[in-house]
């Protein structure tokens, strides 16, 4: 069967795997390479190598569409678990049919900050919480 991914459907946080935590959006981290600069004989001037196996400092983002109190334990200062899992919708133009492809990532990390964001009648919250590896 060949699918062609269209989009994401939705995404939920669960806290070690267990617990709903919410509905969120997650901005993923940029994985950057940790790179010392190297310069001297035989070398024409300067050049960044990568460090192999050693990545740079990387921050998630999840919003939450509303408060619960289960995001609020992912504000204790230790190492949570945070299982983030999803769907993909595709689509097989052979048979014309679409199905879901399940997408999840899995972190463990400590959080920064928490941004409450605006209570407001009929509409998100938008809180969120930037977490770090």
């Amino acid at each position: 069967m060949n699918q062609i991914p269209e989009l994401l459907t939705a995404f939920r946080a669960y806290n070690s795997g267990r617990d709903l935590l919410g509905v969120v959006d997650i901005t993923l981290p940029d994985i950057e390479q940790m790179t010392e600069t190297i310069k001297g004989a035989g070398v024409a001037g300067e050049t960044e190598v990568a460090v192999i196996g050693h990545t740079a400092a990387m921050t998630l983002t999840l919003n939450f569409r509303t408060q619960t109190a289960a995001t609020f334990e992912l504000l204790q200062p230790e190492a949570q678990q945070i299982e983030l899992r999803g769907a993909i919708q595709a689509h097989d133009p052979a048979t014309g049919k679409r199905s879901t492809i399940p997408v999840k990532v899995v972190t463990k990390s400590t959080p920064k900050k928490l941004a409450l964001g605006k209570l407001d009648s009929g509409s998100m919250s938008n809180k969120y919480l930037p977490i770090s590896r």
